[in-house]
């Protein structure tokens, strides 16, 4: 399982977030789900 780091809108700003999963599509498919579609600012990255 990797880390990935990414930054979603929340109300009327953004934060950066990090969620583990095992693919960078996975990554935005799980943000997605928790802070809904659109929500990404940045594309997940992996931290290393």
């Amino acid at each position: 399982m990797r880390t990935y780091k990414a930054r979603v809108k929340i109300g009327g700003g953004s934060e950066e977030v990090t969620v583990q999963a095992d693919s960078e599509l996975q990554a935005t498919r799980m943000l997605e789900a928790q802070y809904g579609k659109g929500c990404i600012v940045s594309s997940p990255l992996e931290i290393r």
